[in-house]
């Protein structure tokens, strides 16, 4: 079962930009939670960036468990490399999870695309940019990402598995963060 997660952990609306260390086993649920926390209950609308599943399977993930999807814009980087693209409204694919820039230019003009003044940009996952990208230029795109999240002033949250966290790379990410929440089962 994993650990109650709690909206002030993530300290949004405070610019604040999290780590949130979720199960590997249960991450989809986690993430799901967080989302529906953000979106249904709190109102907030946000930028999804998915890298680990397709836009329609955490869409479809995401309306199962009650998740306001219609207050999202996803950014799929995965769904293109699969050769699985069809135009989809508020849904922007990015060819590969390893064209960084790209991924920061569509997540630019979705966050300037969202008219709220609170607004949240989720990144889904840590982990999984680093199948696909050398640790340096993962973690100078987390720099570069959480700066420009900074700027744009919306709050951030960036996913990491649990098998992740006594990585040297996480330890160098969370220094650009300003919270880590852990939602596995060992976390605090």
């Amino acid at each position: 079962m994993p650990k109650k997660f709690k909206m002030k952990d993530l300290l949004i609306g405070e610019n604040t930009i999290s780590v949130v260390v979720a199960d590997a086993h249960n991450y989809l649920e986690e993430t799901a939670s967080v989302i529906k926390e953000l979106t249904t209950k709190n109102g907030i609308p946000g930028v999804y960036v998915t890298l680990n599943k397709p836009y329609k399977t955490i869409k479809k993930k995401f309306d199962e468990n009650g998740v306001n999807t219609k207050m999202l814009i996803f950014i799929d980087a995965i769904s293109a490399e699969a050769g699985k693209v069809e135009k989809e409204a508020g849904c922007v694919y990015v060819q590969t999870p390893k064209s960084l820039s790209d991924m920061s230019i569509a997540i630019g003009e979705a966050v300037k695309a969202i008219p709220s003044e609170r607004k949240f940009v989720f990144f889904d996952s840590l982990t999984t940019l680093l199948v696909y990208n050398k640790a340096h230029s993962v973690l100078r795109f987390t720099h570069f990402l959480t700066n420009k999240m900074r700027s744009w002033d919306v709050d951030g949250v960036i996913l990491s598995l649990d098998s992740d966290i006594n990585s040297d790379i996480f330890q160098q990410i969370v220094l650009f963060a300003d919270n880590t929440v852990n939602l596995s089962k060992g976390g605090k």
